[in-house]
Protein backbone atom coordinates (compact mmCIF):
# COMPACT_ATOMS: atom_id res chain seq x y z
CA UNK A 1 0.00 0.00 0.00
CA UNK A 2 1.22 3.49 -0.89
CA UNK A 3 0.29 6.56 1.17
CA UNK A 4 0.06 9.99 -0.48
CA UNK A 5 -0.29 13.11 1.64
CA UNK A 6 -1.41 16.33 -0.05
CA UNK A 7 -3.52 14.46 -2.61
CA UNK A 8 -5.81 17.48 -2.86
CA UNK A 9 -2.96 19.64 -4.19
CA UNK A 10 -1.41 19.67 -7.65
CA UNK A 11 1.66 17.53 -6.91
CA UNK A 12 -0.24 14.92 -4.90
CA UNK A 13 -3.13 14.74 -7.37
CA UNK A 14 -0.83 13.77 -10.22
CA UNK A 15 1.16 11.30 -8.14
CA UNK A 16 -2.09 9.53 -7.22
CA UNK A 17 -3.19 9.51 -10.87
CA UNK A 18 0.12 8.05 -12.04
CA UNK A 19 0.22 5.42 -9.31
CA UNK A 20 -3.30 4.27 -10.18
CA UNK A 21 -2.36 4.17 -13.86
CA UNK A 22 0.45 1.80 -12.88
CA UNK A 23 -1.98 -0.45 -11.00
CA UNK A 24 -0.77 0.45 -7.51
CA UNK A 25 -2.96 0.43 -4.42
CA UNK A 26 -3.07 3.94 -2.98
CA UNK A 27 -4.26 5.41 0.30
CA UNK A 28 -4.83 9.18 0.43
CA UNK A 29 -4.90 11.11 3.67
CA UNK A 30 -7.45 13.62 4.88
CA UNK A 31 -9.54 14.18 1.74
CA UNK A 32 -12.82 12.74 0.48
CA UNK A 33 -13.41 10.86 -2.76
CA UNK A 34 -15.18 13.78 -4.45
CA UNK A 35 -11.98 15.84 -4.31
CA UNK A 36 -10.20 13.50 -6.73
CA UNK A 37 -13.12 12.39 -8.89
CA UNK A 38 -12.89 15.08 -11.58
CA UNK A 39 -9.14 14.56 -12.01
CA UNK A 40 -9.44 10.78 -12.23
CA UNK A 41 -12.19 11.21 -14.81
CA UNK A 42 -10.17 13.74 -16.82
CA UNK A 43 -7.20 11.40 -17.06
CA UNK A 44 -9.41 8.36 -17.66
CA UNK A 45 -8.33 6.58 -14.47
CA UNK A 46 -10.59 3.98 -12.89
CA UNK A 47 -11.85 4.75 -9.39
CA UNK A 48 -10.39 1.55 -7.98
CA UNK A 49 -7.42 0.59 -5.83
CA UNK A 50 -7.82 3.72 -3.73
CA UNK A 51 -8.70 4.08 -0.06
CA UNK A 52 -9.13 7.06 2.24
CA UNK A 53 -7.81 7.68 5.75
CA UNK A 54 -8.23 10.46 8.28
CA UNK A 55 -5.15 11.01 10.40
CA UNK A 56 -3.92 14.00 12.38
CA UNK A 57 -0.25 14.17 11.45
CA UNK A 58 0.26 17.01 13.93
CA UNK A 59 -0.48 14.55 16.76
CA UNK A 60 2.15 11.86 17.22
CA UNK A 61 -0.21 9.69 19.26
CA UNK A 62 -2.50 9.27 16.25
CA UNK A 63 0.51 7.87 14.38
CA UNK A 64 1.54 5.60 17.23
CA UNK A 65 -2.00 4.22 17.60
CA UNK A 66 -2.32 2.92 14.00
CA UNK A 67 -3.45 -0.72 14.15
CA UNK A 68 -4.47 -3.47 11.74
CA UNK A 69 -7.90 -1.90 11.21
CA UNK A 70 -6.42 1.27 9.72
CA UNK A 71 -5.83 1.70 5.95
CA UNK A 72 -2.36 2.94 6.96
CA UNK A 73 -1.41 -0.37 8.55
CA UNK A 74 0.12 -1.97 5.47
CA UNK A 75 1.89 1.00 3.88
CA UNK A 76 5.39 0.43 2.54
CA UNK A 77 5.90 3.67 0.57
CA UNK A 78 4.96 7.25 1.45
CA UNK A 79 4.86 10.26 -0.87
CA UNK A 80 4.76 13.31 1.38
CA UNK A 81 3.49 16.21 -0.74
CA UNK A 82 1.32 18.15 1.69
CA UNK A 83 2.22 21.73 2.59
CA UNK A 84 2.19 20.94 6.29
CA UNK A 85 4.03 22.31 9.29
CA UNK A 86 7.32 21.01 10.63
CA UNK A 87 5.74 18.89 13.36
CA UNK A 88 3.47 17.11 10.88
CA UNK A 89 6.44 16.37 8.63
CA UNK A 90 8.36 15.05 11.63
CA UNK A 91 5.48 12.70 12.37
CA UNK A 92 5.32 11.52 8.75
CA UNK A 93 9.00 10.60 9.13
CA UNK A 94 8.15 8.75 12.36
CA UNK A 95 5.35 6.90 10.58
CA UNK A 96 7.76 5.81 7.83
CA UNK A 97 10.26 4.64 10.45
CA UNK A 98 7.55 2.82 12.40
CA UNK A 99 6.34 0.97 9.29
CA UNK A 100 9.76 0.45 7.71
CA UNK A 101 8.42 2.32 4.68
CA UNK A 102 10.38 4.22 2.04
CA UNK A 103 9.64 7.94 1.94
CA UNK A 104 9.70 10.37 -0.96
CA UNK A 105 9.52 13.95 0.25
CA UNK A 106 8.22 16.22 -2.52
CA UNK A 107 9.39 19.60 -1.34
CA UNK A 108 10.14 22.88 -3.04
CA UNK A 109 12.96 24.44 -5.04
CA UNK A 110 12.51 27.41 -2.73
CA UNK A 111 14.48 25.39 -0.17
CA UNK A 112 17.44 25.69 -2.57
CA UNK A 113 19.83 28.60 -2.20
CA UNK A 114 20.17 31.43 -4.71
CA UNK A 115 23.33 31.26 -6.81
CA UNK A 116 25.46 34.37 -7.20
CA UNK A 117 26.15 36.40 -10.32
CA UNK A 118 23.16 35.12 -12.26
CA UNK A 119 24.24 31.46 -12.22
CA UNK A 120 21.74 28.61 -11.92
CA UNK A 121 21.21 27.12 -8.47
CA UNK A 122 21.92 23.44 -7.92
CA UNK A 123 21.55 21.00 -5.03
CA UNK A 124 24.75 22.28 -3.39
CA UNK A 125 23.90 26.00 -3.49
CA UNK A 126 23.88 27.21 0.15
CA UNK A 127 20.52 28.31 1.51
CA UNK A 128 20.39 31.49 3.60
CA UNK A 129 17.40 32.20 5.88
CA UNK A 130 17.65 35.97 5.41
CA UNK A 131 14.88 38.56 5.38
CA UNK A 132 14.56 38.22 1.61
CA UNK A 133 13.24 34.69 1.99
CA UNK A 134 9.48 34.15 2.12
CA UNK A 135 7.85 32.46 5.09
CA UNK A 136 6.98 29.58 2.76
CA UNK A 137 10.62 29.10 1.70
CA UNK A 138 11.74 28.96 5.33
CA UNK A 139 8.98 26.50 6.15
CA UNK A 140 9.98 24.16 3.29
CA UNK A 141 13.65 24.37 4.22
CA UNK A 142 13.03 23.34 7.84
CA UNK A 143 10.56 20.64 6.79
CA UNK A 144 13.29 19.20 4.60
CA UNK A 145 15.62 19.13 7.59
CA UNK A 146 13.21 16.67 9.24
CA UNK A 147 13.65 14.32 6.28
CA UNK A 148 17.44 14.51 6.55
CA UNK A 149 17.22 13.76 10.26
CA UNK A 150 15.30 10.61 9.36
CA UNK A 151 17.84 9.67 6.70
CA UNK A 152 20.68 10.03 9.21
CA UNK A 153 18.73 7.65 11.46
CA UNK A 154 18.50 5.04 8.69
CA UNK A 155 15.30 6.04 6.87
CA UNK A 156 15.22 5.14 3.18
CA UNK A 157 14.16 8.43 1.64
CA UNK A 158 14.53 10.66 -1.41
CA UNK A 159 14.26 14.44 -1.33
CA UNK A 160 12.75 16.11 -4.40
CA UNK A 161 12.97 19.92 -4.55
CA UNK A 162 10.34 20.65 -7.16
CA UNK A 163 9.87 23.78 -9.19
CA UNK A 164 6.43 25.30 -9.69
CA UNK A 165 4.23 22.40 -10.76
CA UNK A 166 1.81 23.21 -13.59
CA UNK A 167 -1.22 21.08 -14.38
CA UNK A 168 -4.95 20.64 -13.73
CA UNK A 169 -5.73 21.22 -10.08
CA UNK A 170 -8.07 22.75 -7.56
CA UNK A 171 -7.36 26.15 -6.05
CA UNK A 172 -5.76 24.46 -3.05
CA UNK A 173 -2.04 24.75 -2.56
CA UNK A 174 0.77 27.14 -3.36
CA UNK A 175 1.50 25.89 -6.88
CA UNK A 176 -2.12 26.37 -7.90
CA UNK A 177 -2.09 29.87 -6.46
CA UNK A 178 1.09 30.83 -8.32
CA UNK A 179 -0.24 29.28 -11.53
CA UNK A 180 -3.45 31.27 -11.20
CA UNK A 181 -1.48 34.46 -10.60
CA UNK A 182 0.54 33.88 -13.76
CA UNK A 183 -2.52 32.80 -15.73
CA UNK A 184 -4.91 35.60 -14.76
CA UNK A 185 -2.74 38.67 -14.18
CA UNK A 186 -3.40 41.57 -16.53
CA UNK A 187 0.22 42.68 -16.13
CA UNK A 188 3.28 40.72 -17.18
CA UNK A 189 6.01 39.76 -14.74
CA UNK A 190 9.69 40.33 -15.43
CA UNK A 191 11.03 37.32 -13.59
CA UNK A 192 12.15 33.82 -14.52
CA UNK A 193 11.16 30.70 -12.60
CA UNK A 194 11.75 26.96 -12.60
CA UNK A 195 8.65 25.02 -13.63
CA UNK A 196 7.71 21.39 -14.18
CA UNK A 197 4.73 19.64 -15.72
CA UNK A 198 2.83 17.96 -12.87
CA UNK A 199 2.71 14.76 -14.95
CA UNK A 200 6.50 14.80 -15.33
CA UNK A 201 6.93 15.37 -11.62
CA UNK A 202 4.71 12.40 -10.78
CA UNK A 203 6.65 10.11 -13.11
CA UNK A 204 9.98 11.32 -11.73
CA UNK A 205 9.21 10.89 -8.02
CA UNK A 206 7.79 7.39 -8.56
CA UNK A 207 10.82 6.37 -10.60
CA UNK A 208 13.16 7.91 -8.01
CA UNK A 209 11.72 6.11 -4.98
CA UNK A 210 11.97 2.83 -6.90
CA UNK A 211 15.63 3.47 -7.82
CA UNK A 212 18.00 2.29 -5.10
CA UNK A 213 20.67 4.69 -6.39
CA UNK A 214 18.39 7.63 -5.54
CA UNK A 215 17.90 6.70 -1.88
CA UNK A 216 19.50 9.26 0.42
CA UNK A 217 19.85 11.82 -2.36
CA UNK A 218 18.47 15.31 -3.01
CA UNK A 219 17.31 16.34 -6.48
CA UNK A 220 16.04 19.50 -8.09
CA UNK A 221 13.01 18.68 -10.26
CA UNK A 222 12.68 21.47 -12.81
CA UNK A 223 11.81 20.78 -16.42
CA UNK A 224 12.27 24.32 -17.73
CA UNK A 225 13.55 27.67 -16.55
CA UNK A 226 10.91 29.93 -18.06
CA UNK A 227 10.29 33.64 -18.27
CA UNK A 228 7.06 34.48 -16.47
CA UNK A 229 5.95 36.70 -19.35
CA UNK A 230 6.35 33.78 -21.79
CA UNK A 231 4.23 31.56 -19.57
CA UNK A 232 1.59 34.27 -19.38
CA UNK A 233 1.50 34.61 -23.16
CA UNK A 234 1.11 30.87 -23.72
CA UNK A 235 -1.73 30.71 -21.19
CA UNK A 236 -3.45 33.65 -22.90
CA UNK A 237 -3.13 32.05 -26.34
CA UNK A 238 -4.38 28.64 -25.17
CA UNK A 239 -7.36 30.14 -23.35
CA UNK A 240 -8.13 32.75 -26.03
CA UNK A 241 -7.66 35.68 -23.68
CA UNK A 242 -5.67 38.88 -24.06
CA UNK A 243 -1.94 38.77 -23.43
CA UNK A 244 -0.70 41.05 -20.63
CA UNK A 245 0.45 44.27 -22.21
CA UNK A 246 1.95 46.28 -19.35
CA UNK A 247 4.55 45.46 -16.71
CA UNK A 248 3.57 44.62 -13.16
CA UNK A 249 4.25 47.30 -10.60
CA UNK A 250 4.62 45.58 -7.27
CA UNK A 251 4.76 48.39 -4.76
CA UNK A 252 4.98 48.17 -1.02
CA UNK A 253 1.27 47.44 -0.72
CA UNK A 254 1.50 44.40 -3.00
CA UNK A 255 5.02 43.26 -2.16
CA UNK A 256 3.97 41.35 0.95
CA UNK A 257 1.23 39.51 -0.96
CA UNK A 258 3.39 38.38 -3.85
CA UNK A 259 6.36 37.37 -1.72
CA UNK A 260 4.05 34.86 -0.07
CA UNK A 261 3.51 33.30 -3.48
CA UNK A 262 6.71 33.74 -5.48
CA UNK A 263 9.13 36.48 -6.50
CA UNK A 264 7.64 36.66 -10.00
CA UNK A 265 9.61 39.76 -10.89
CA UNK A 266 12.95 38.18 -9.95
CA UNK A 267 15.13 35.55 -11.61
CA UNK A 268 15.34 32.13 -9.94
CA UNK A 269 16.76 29.46 -12.24
CA UNK A 270 17.84 25.89 -11.48
CA UNK A 271 20.21 23.25 -12.79
CA UNK A 272 18.44 19.87 -12.79
CA UNK A 273 21.28 17.89 -14.40
CA UNK A 274 21.74 15.67 -11.34
CA UNK A 275 18.14 14.49 -11.68
CA UNK A 276 18.53 13.89 -15.41
CA UNK A 277 21.62 11.80 -14.78
CA UNK A 278 19.64 9.68 -12.32
CA UNK A 279 16.31 9.11 -14.09
CA UNK A 280 16.90 10.21 -17.72
CA UNK A 281 13.47 11.83 -18.05
CA UNK A 282 12.16 13.39 -21.27
CA UNK A 283 10.33 16.51 -20.10
CA UNK A 284 7.17 17.68 -21.82
CA UNK A 285 7.27 21.04 -23.57
CA UNK A 286 5.81 24.14 -21.91
CA UNK A 287 3.31 24.33 -24.76
CA UNK A 288 2.12 20.78 -24.00
CA UNK A 289 2.00 21.51 -20.26
CA UNK A 290 -0.15 24.61 -20.56
CA UNK A 291 -2.33 23.01 -23.23
CA UNK A 292 -3.16 20.28 -20.68
CA UNK A 293 -4.34 22.90 -18.19
CA UNK A 294 -6.36 24.74 -20.85
CA UNK A 295 -8.05 21.52 -21.95
CA UNK A 296 -9.00 20.71 -18.37
CA UNK A 297 -10.52 24.15 -17.87
CA UNK A 298 -12.47 23.93 -21.11
CA UNK A 299 -13.62 20.34 -20.59
CA UNK A 300 -14.83 21.04 -17.08
CA UNK A 301 -16.21 24.50 -17.87
CA UNK A 302 -14.37 25.81 -14.85
CA UNK A 303 -11.94 28.51 -13.91
CA UNK A 304 -11.04 26.52 -10.79
CA UNK A 305 -13.84 28.29 -8.93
Amino acid sequence: MILVTGADEIKGIHIVVNLLQRGAHVCVANIDSHTLDCFLDYYGVRHENISYADVDFSDYQSIADIDESSPLHGIDVIFHCADTDIISTRNVVRLAQQKGAKLCYVGSAEAIGTAEHGAMSDEQTPWQPDSHRSTYAKQKFFQEMEIWRGIYEGLQAVVICAGIAIGPTSRLGRDAHIMDTIRTSKHYFAGEVGVIDARDLAEIVIDAINNTNCIGERYIAVGHNAKCADLQNVFADKLSTLRPSSPSKIGKMFDRIFRKNNELDEVHTYNAQKLQNAVHHDFRSIDDTINNVANYIKNNETDYD
